[in-house]
């Protein structure tokens, strides 16, 4: 695992933006690796981590979760025995796969909100179309909506 950098933690903001990352019940991370778009979803009450991969069986996993785990050592003062989490890769026959090399950020999101919600991850490649087009109509939504962005000096 890579050294943790608390110096680049605290010069991003991470610990003004997410002060209370223990108190989740859950965290939905993005991961890119290269061309392709994972998920991990982090569970810190529970202690466990669980990667989930559209394409790949989990390839990345093990990056994924180093990675991971050095911003969360970071975000505390108190250390993390790491021995006592949980890291788990979802087999693919137990999530979504997708059947092309361009729907990974469509299932990635579909996945995320299944998450957030509760859901079981019951979606297949043939509902991404009406979910690519209804994430398209959320979107023009909110380009009707406006605000000022103030960045900090």
């Amino acid at each position: 695992m890579a050294k943790p950098c608390k110096k680049t933690f605290l010069k991003n903001g991470y610990n003004t933006l997410y002060p209370n990352l223990f108190d989740s019940d859950v965290i939905l991370s993005l991961f890119n690796q290269g061309q392709h778009w994972t998920l991990l979803s982090v569970f810190p009450k529970e202690k466990r981590m669980v990667f989930l991969d559209s394409l790949f069986k989990g390839s990345t996993a093990e990056t994924t979760f180093s990675r991971y785990c050095n911003f969360l050592t970071c975000a505390t003062e108190k250390g993390i025995n790491w021995s006592e989490w949980q890291f788990l890769i979802i087999p693919e026959e137990h999530i979504p796969q997708q059947l092309n090399l361009n729907d990974c950020g469509m299932f990635l999101i579909k996945s995320a909100e299944h998450i957030a919600f509760g859901i079981p991850l019951d979606f297949q490649q043939d509902d991404i179309v009406d979910f690519r087009y209804s994430t398209g109509k959320s979107k023009q939504r909110s380009k009707r909506t406006s605000f000022t962005f103030k960045p900090s000096k």
